[in-house]
Protein backbone atom coordinates (compact mmCIF):
# COMPACT_ATOMS: atom_id res chain seq x y z
CA UNK A 1 0.00 0.00 0.00
CA UNK A 2 1.00 3.68 -1.05
CA UNK A 3 1.94 6.16 1.97
CA UNK A 4 -1.15 8.09 2.57
CA UNK A 5 1.17 11.58 2.61
CA UNK A 6 2.36 10.39 -1.13
CA UNK A 7 -1.24 9.41 -2.46
CA UNK A 8 -2.43 12.77 -0.68
CA UNK A 9 0.48 14.75 -2.23
CA UNK A 10 0.62 14.01 -5.70
CA UNK A 11 -3.38 12.82 -6.32
CA UNK A 12 -4.71 9.21 -6.62
CA UNK A 13 -4.31 9.01 -10.43
CA UNK A 14 -0.80 9.64 -10.19
CA UNK A 15 0.37 6.12 -8.14
CA UNK A 16 -3.02 4.37 -9.48
CA UNK A 17 -1.09 3.73 -12.85
CA UNK A 18 1.84 2.09 -11.41
CA UNK A 19 -0.48 -0.67 -10.03
CA UNK A 20 -1.18 -3.92 -11.37
CA UNK A 21 -5.01 -3.42 -12.91
CA UNK A 22 -7.22 -4.81 -10.27
CA UNK A 23 -5.06 -5.10 -7.89
CA UNK A 24 -6.84 -2.52 -5.33
CA UNK A 25 -9.79 -3.95 -3.03
CA UNK A 26 -12.91 -2.44 -1.88
CA UNK A 27 -11.55 -1.45 1.29
CA UNK A 28 -8.55 0.69 -0.54
CA UNK A 29 -10.66 3.32 -2.01
CA UNK A 30 -13.28 3.30 1.22
CA UNK A 31 -10.19 3.82 3.35
CA UNK A 32 -9.21 6.51 1.40
CA UNK A 33 -12.30 8.47 0.43
CA UNK A 34 -12.66 8.15 4.41
CA UNK A 35 -9.59 9.19 4.94
CA UNK A 36 -10.05 12.19 2.17
CA UNK A 37 -13.06 13.72 3.41
CA UNK A 38 -12.16 13.52 7.29
CA UNK A 39 -9.00 15.74 6.64
CA UNK A 40 -11.64 18.36 5.02
CA UNK A 41 -13.50 18.51 8.83
CA UNK A 42 -13.57 22.66 8.67
CA UNK A 43 -15.71 21.90 5.12
CA UNK A 44 -17.75 19.23 6.18
CA UNK A 45 -20.82 19.32 8.24
CA UNK A 46 -20.80 15.25 8.04
CA UNK A 47 -20.36 12.21 5.51
CA UNK A 48 -20.80 8.54 5.34
CA UNK A 49 -19.20 6.16 3.09
CA UNK A 50 -22.00 4.27 1.79
CA UNK A 51 -20.96 1.96 -1.12
CA UNK A 52 -17.11 0.06 -2.22
CA UNK A 53 -16.22 -2.31 -4.63
CA UNK A 54 -13.10 -2.80 -6.26
CA UNK A 55 -13.25 -0.07 -8.56
CA UNK A 56 -14.79 2.93 -6.31
CA UNK A 57 -15.84 4.45 -3.23
CA UNK A 58 -19.06 6.78 -2.88
CA UNK A 59 -19.70 8.50 0.46
CA UNK A 60 -22.78 11.02 0.93
CA UNK A 61 -21.45 14.44 2.36
CA UNK A 62 -23.03 17.34 3.92
CA UNK A 63 -21.06 20.51 3.24
CA UNK A 64 -21.51 23.02 5.43
CA UNK A 65 -23.71 25.34 3.26
CA UNK A 66 -26.50 22.80 3.84
CA UNK A 67 -25.85 20.90 0.40
CA UNK A 68 -25.69 17.10 0.26
CA UNK A 69 -23.76 15.80 -2.37
CA UNK A 70 -22.52 11.89 -3.17
CA UNK A 71 -18.91 12.04 -3.81
CA UNK A 72 -17.13 8.95 -6.15
CA UNK A 73 -13.67 8.37 -5.70
CA UNK A 74 -12.52 6.19 -8.12
CA UNK A 75 -8.66 5.41 -10.14
CA UNK A 76 -9.49 8.69 -11.95
CA UNK A 77 -9.95 10.90 -9.07
CA UNK A 78 -12.83 12.17 -7.25
CA UNK A 79 -16.20 13.11 -8.60
CA UNK A 80 -19.35 14.62 -7.79
CA UNK A 81 -21.89 11.42 -8.12
CA UNK A 82 -24.27 12.70 -11.27
CA UNK A 83 -27.96 11.96 -11.37
CA UNK A 84 -29.44 10.40 -14.35
CA UNK A 85 -29.58 12.41 -17.38
CA UNK A 86 -27.32 14.84 -16.05
CA UNK A 87 -24.17 13.10 -17.63
CA UNK A 88 -20.65 12.30 -16.54
CA UNK A 89 -19.33 14.99 -14.17
CA UNK A 90 -15.57 16.75 -14.02
CA UNK A 91 -13.03 14.38 -12.12
CA UNK A 92 -10.81 16.26 -9.58
CA UNK A 93 -6.92 14.86 -8.46
CA UNK A 94 -7.74 15.97 -5.15
CA UNK A 95 -10.65 16.14 -2.73
CA UNK A 96 -9.78 19.36 -1.91
CA UNK A 97 -10.41 20.86 -5.68
CA UNK A 98 -13.70 19.23 -5.44
CA UNK A 99 -15.01 21.17 -2.40
CA UNK A 100 -13.72 23.73 -3.85
CA UNK A 101 -15.78 23.83 -6.85
CA UNK A 102 -19.17 23.10 -5.68
CA UNK A 103 -18.45 26.59 -3.19
CA UNK A 104 -17.89 28.48 -6.47
CA UNK A 105 -21.64 27.11 -7.29
CA UNK A 106 -23.28 28.04 -4.79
Amino acid sequence: MLPPVLKHRFGLGFFSNLLPKGSMSSSFYAQELNRALREQGPAIHCFRVVNATSLQAVAHVKVLEGHSIGVVLTQQGYKIDAKLGEGPSQVFETIEDLLHSINLKI
